[in-house]
């Protein structure tokens, strides 16, 4: 069990999502999940995510929430704390 979890609503964030993960997964503090709330993108954003589970270091911690319907940033937020 993870001591924090950074939740992260998705929805076609394709070109600032390669910022937005680098400065998450540069985090010192080693109990940390990366909880990616995908709220039906569209673009290659999901990709990216999948990519950097497979490839970067901390990809264990990195956790997809795959929501069936697109709601919004609100649901997407309740998700997550739901899902945390």
């Amino acid at each position: 069990m993870y001591e924090v979890t950074i939740a992260i609503p998705l929805f076609n964030a394709e070109q600032y999502l390669n910022k937005t993960m680098s400065t998450a997964l540069a985090q010192t503090f080693s109990s940390i999940e990366f909880l990616i709330i995908d709220d039906q993108s569209t673009d290659g954003s999901l990709e990216i995510i999948r990519q950097l589970q497979q490839e970067h270091p901390r990809g264990k911690d990195i956790r997809i929430f795959y929501k069936k319907k697109n709601k919004g940033v609100a649901e997407a937020r309740n998700a997550a704390i739901r899902e945390a």
